[in-house]
């Protein structure tokens, strides 16, 4: 086989685990995504607490107390 066969089997992998990520992560709906958790015998990933989402910057985790000055 010549190097460029070598390559693109290598390239198809990669190339398909980042589309299959795509479409977990970004794509589909959660209610699907927690089916298809389900199906596959793992439970449902766990559920955000009600309020702040993280760094969102309603004034607590990781959100700067001031904005920066640039």
């Amino acid at each position: 086989m010549s190097a460029e066969t070598w390559q693109t089997l290598a390239i198809i992998p990669i190339v398909l685990g980042a589309l299959a990520w795509v479409l977990w992560r970004v794509v589909l709906p959660r209610p699907v995504i927690d089916r298809l958790r389900r199906l596959a015998g793992r439970p449902e990933a766990p559920k955000a607490a009600a309020g702040c989402g993280g760094c969102s910057g309603c004034g607590g985790g990781c959100a700067p107390t001031s904005p920066r000055r640039h």
